[in-house]
């Protein structure tokens, strides 16, 4: 592991970043570690990287911006709720500002999608008491430099990188630095916010809203109308009719009903 001082305009978010050529994972990194508020951990490669509901984060080394910012000051300005989203939204901003051609979307509840193909993926963990959270480390892998057979191997027929998308090669500390500064306005936004003004402006950037979504829980397929989200950020599905609201669960888009 290395200290390395990157070029970012933030006030919340440490510009010394660490970065671990391998490790097993850095937001269990940040999690076990006594370290100081807005530090970011940087891995080139990850052996026990993971998605929501437990899956593995697939990122070959040097090809996936993989990375995780630690939260522990302050936190009860922030509904538990908002991490997720606002996290999603501060890379579908970076991304749209910088590659402003792109069809970026944001798909329940916090993946980034580009031309229906998910680019990015993002884990959020926390350590509370009974008094609150008192950790919270935002876990981001972001596909940049992948090329097709990549895909093809691993079986990842619904992902693609920034490079297949732009066509061109990705410096992943421009785009590191890019993130965390839109990450730190998307904190700065949520902060004091009430949970419905983040909702609504992930939602703004959600395309799905109003379509017709299958969503697997617990092996179990759910299928309805993309209805709203609830207060707590819940995916709330009308199923003919009669409104249910799920919390953990794959959304996948259906294509027969576009």
């Amino acid at each position: 592991m290395k200290t390395q001082t990157i070029d970012i305009n933030t006030k919340l978010i440490k510009p010394q970043i660490l970065h671990f050529r391998k490790i097993d994972s850095t937001n269990h990194y940040l999690l076990e570690n006594d370290l100081a508020n807005g530090t970011v951990a940087v891995a080139d490669f990850q052996s026990a990287g993971r998605g929501r509901l437990q899956r593995k984060w697939e990122a070959s080394e040097r090809d996936g911006l993989l990375f995780s910012l630690l939260i522990n000051e302050n936190l009860d300005q922030f509904h538990p709720a908002s991490f997720s989203f606002l996290s999603a939204i501060a890379v579908y901003e970076a991304l749209r500002n910088l590659y402003y051609q792109l069809p970026l979307a944001l798909k329940w509840p916090n993946d980034v999608i580009c031309d229906g193909k998910k680019i990015c993926g993002i884990l959020v963990e926390s350590r509370s008491t009974g008094a609150g959270l008192t950790k919270v480390v935002i876990g981001m892998g972001i596909n940049i430099n992948q090329d097709q057979i990549f895909f093809n191997r691993e079986g990842l027929t619904h992902g693609t990188s920034l490079k297949l998308a732009t066509g061109q090669e990705v410096d992943p500390i421009y785009l590191l630095e890019s993130v965390l500064e839109s990450l730190e306005e998307a904190l700065l936004f949520a902060k004091d916010e009430a949970i419905s003004i983040i909702l609504n402006k992930w939602k703004s950037y959600c395309p799905y809203i109003g379509k017709h979504i299958k969503l697997i829980e617990n092996e179990k397929e759910h299928s309805g109308i993309f209805e709203d989200l609830d207060h707590e950020g819940g995916i709330i599905l009308n199923q003919k009719g009669q409104m249910n609201t799920y919390y953990a669960a794959d959304v996948s888009i259906d294509k027969d009903y576009l």
